[in-house]
């Protein structure tokens, strides 16, 4: 089994990838807004969900920001600091990713992706690897 801290760390390294992943397509030609929505909300939820290991905070396994912030509001309330921020991203979790739904601007998705860093910025600073 793994130890907290490593686990932490590969939850980081993933949110880590989805960041990437939208500076990747923020350089294309062609730049697919709705993935890069996609990929700040899953960038964030698991910096959120590294940080409810890393305190021992037990979650269910779901792809809601709100729920997720909401318990680390509980634990420390800076993290009301993110309640917009998971709110307006908790929208990219399915929308972008089925054809009948809206797409985001371009706008939107620069807005979505400065959201995320913001939010891997908090996590890091509240956890000592």
């Amino acid at each position: 089994m793994k130890n907290k801290n490593d686990l932490v760390k590969e939850w980081f390294q993933k949110a880590d990838n989805d960041i990437l992943s939208i500076e990747n397509n923020l350089m294309a030609e062609k730049i697919p807004t709705d993935v890069v929505c996609f990929h700040a909300q899953q960038a964030v939820e698991k910096y959120l969900k590294g940080y409810l290991i890393y305190y021992n905070i037990e979650f269910e396994f779901v792809h809601n920001l709100i729920y997720l912030n909401n318990l680390a509001i509980k634990h420390d309330n800076e993290f009301e600091k993110l309640k917009e921020i998971s709110k307006k991203l908790n929208e990219y979790a399915v929308i972008p990713r089925y054809p009948y739904f809206y797409t985001p601007t371009l706008e939107e998705a620069k807005e979505a992706y400065k959201m995320a860093l913001k939010v891997k910025e908090f996590v890091l600073s509240k956890v000592k690897l």
